[in-house]
């Protein structure tokens, strides 16, 4: 599947810093959150429900220190 995305800022820098952090390929770093995404929402994605707001996600944690370790300080 070929995927164009466009990104704000942040979210560029964060996707680049996860995927300089895994030293993994694009492909391989957005298979990894997809399949994470899949496994932690509240339905497993039974029917692909509508989206979701993040407190959905109770055990989502987006800290600066769970994102980025002490490279976010």
């Amino acid at each position: 599947m070929h995927i164009e995305a466009e990104l704000d800022d942040i979210h560029t820098q964060r996707l680049t810093q996860l995927q300089q952090r895994l030293q993994k390929p694009l492909p391989e770093v957005l298979a990894m959150l997809i399949d994470w995404a899949t496994n932690h929402s509240p339905e497993n994605l039974t029917g692909l429900p509508e989206p979701m707001s993040l407190g959905q996600w109770p055990e989502l944690n987006l800290s600066r220190e769970s994102m980025y370790g002490n490279e976010g300080r």
